[in-house]
């Protein structure tokens, strides 16, 4: 009976969303501030029925960035005109509390009992929409800043951390609400309990604001269950966002054709109620229009026009825009091998060790191991996560047998390009053949220094001369294969104004130092 009940549940929610209509709300992220950037991809948000955008990161992340900036304060009206040209509503993204002034702290802490606090926070939106007063709406991150409004070791407070929370939000949406402007509240968290307060303070606010939540708990991993925020916010209007621009999946310098976990959340955030996407198309200067992952970008948004199409048939489509028909079931195979190999070279069974795309130190995975597990949001995995904090050559075998999933995933994929060479024109072999070499490059060199990382773990664990030996082998491996491989570490960290990073080389011979010193010590 139970299985026939959950048979049905489901069946429910995808007729749900077969019958969808267009999502209201239709919206890309932009963070590269670079304004002859931002007017082309005005365009084409148009040219594809977006109706909103969101201007954040390196453009504006606070709202004392334009109140100080003259200059960025001339360039957001400018990007408003431009949207507005366009049928497109503009959004600014900015994080409280923050820029507080001492006199309005106590004992180091903000003093949220003083009324003066509160003026001073709607004081700077005022002044900010009477400066900017084509901007349609606010995008409050309560996460990330100067003091997270909800601990108490960041303010002093006579009230709990949820009414803090819907403190805040009232009186921001009621500075929105004056100037007739949109007021969007991200549930962005590291900590499940940070979560708790901010859907508490949500349900406690009075205020008709529209709630922001990744598709994902904290960040973007894609092993992490759906974020247990979506379609649990009081009923409130709610968007999800999703990373196109793949900011721990490669930055877009290799590919990444994620369109099966952007269709099965996107399906799921529907069937909760949602009424619309925020789409992050960029992280930074890295850029994912004019590389294959634009696919994704494309793809997804023909999604929120309507959710019930097939994701893999717009694809083959976008492909056949591009290439000639003969090359593209080859483009196809190999494109959609790539969210195992991406995944399976970037993450350790499930958990999150690299960062930011680019290859971890020591310290920085064994820290994401504990403080961005994913049993934290998922218990289930528990069992796993035993595993890597306490990791035996059985744990290791598991890990180089999954790096070696994907390596098989790399091979096929570049002998799939192989296959559609004689029908592309040579640049775009070239180009093509190059991406998958780089993305191939990025297992192998991932893959050793898992092997030294948690090498350097069982050596300390057990001093035996088995795995002293596996370690100094292992490490003399990553110094080869980091070589072997500069040109596509260095490509994989650079973004378009720098074409020379090489921290990921760096971070690989540093790891071999590291763990030859480990050898010279114990």
């Amino acid at each position: 009976m139970l299985k026939l009940l959950i048979a049905g549940l489901f069946l429910i929610a995808v007729c749900s969303v077969v019958d969808a209509k267009p999502l209201a709300m239709r919206v890309w992220q932009f963070q590269d501030y670079n304004m002859e950037h931002i007017k082309r991809l005005i365009e084409m948000a148009a040219a594809q029925k977006v109706n909103r955008i969101q201007l954040s990161h390196e453009i504006v992340m606070d709202v004392e960035e334009p109140l100080g900036n003259p200059q960025l304060v001339k360039d957001i009206n400018t990007i408003c005109n431009w949207a507005h040209a366009k049928n497109i509503k503009v959004d600014m993204w900015t994080h409280e509390l923050n820029g507080i002034p001492r006199d309005l702290m106590k004992d180091g802490k903000v003093n949220l009992d003083d009324p003066e606090l509160w003026e001073f926070i709607t004081g700077k939106y005022d002044r900010f929409f009477k400066m900017c007063s084509d901007v349609d709406g606010l995008v409050l991150t309560m996460q990330e800043t100067a003091q997270s409004i909800y601990h108490d070791d960041k303010v002093a407070s006579s009230i709990s951390p949820e009414k803090r929370v819907a403190r805040l939000i009232d009186d921001m949406a009621a500075v929105c609400k004056r100037f007739g402007k949109d007021f969007f509240v991200r549930t962005f968290s590291y900590e499940p309990q940070e979560l708790k307060y901010i859907l508490a303070g949500l349900a406690e606010c009075k205020s008709d604001v529209i709630v922001m939540s990744k598709c994902v708990p904290h960040d973007w991993q894609p092993f992490y269950p759906y974020n247990p925020a979506i379609g649990n916010v009081g009923g409130k209007r709610q968007i999800v966002e999703f990373d196109l621009g793949h900011e721990f999946t490669g930055l877009s310098t290799i590919p990444y054709i994620c369109i099966d976990y952007v269709k099965r959340h996107l399906d799921y955030d529907i069937s909760k109620g949602i009424i619309g996407a925020v789409f992050r198309i960029e992280r930074l200067k890295w850029r994912a229009v004019d590389t294959p992952n634009q696919a994704v970008i494309d793809v997804s948004t023909k999604l929120l026009l309507d959710p019930s199409a097939d994701p893999h048939k717009l694809y083959k489509q976008w492909l056949a825009e591009r290439y000639p028909k003969e090359a593209v079931p080859h483009l196809y195979s190999a494109f959609m091998r790539t969210p195992e190999i991406v995944e399976k070279g970037f993450f350790v069974l499930g958990f999150w060790v690299t960062n930011h795309s680019r290859l971890p130190s020591y310290d920085y995975a064994r820290k994401s191991l504990y403080g961005r597990t994913t049993t934290k949001w998922d218990p289930s995995t528990k069992p796993i996560e035993q595993l890597l904090h306490n990791p035996t050559r059985e744990t290791l075998a598991k890990i180089t047998a999954e790096k070696n999933e994907a390596l098989k995933q790399a091979d096929a994929a570049i002998n799939d390009i192989e296959k559609a060479k004689p029908y592309l024109a040579p640049k775009d072999y070239d180009y093509l053949a190059e991406l998958f070499r780089r993305e191939k490059a990025m297992v192998v060199v991932w893959k050793t220094a898992m092997e030294v990382s948690f090498g350097i773990d069982i050596f300390k664990s057990i001093k035996t001369e088995e795995n002293r030996l596996f370690l100094a082998e292992a490490v003399d491996r990553l110094v080869k294969v980091a070589e072997e491989n500069k040109s596509h570490l260095i490509k994989m960290a650079s973004d378009y104004t720098n074409p020379n990073r090489t921290e990921n080389y760096d971070r690989a011979l540093e790891l071999a130092e590291l763990a030859r010193k480990v050898l010279r010590e114990l």
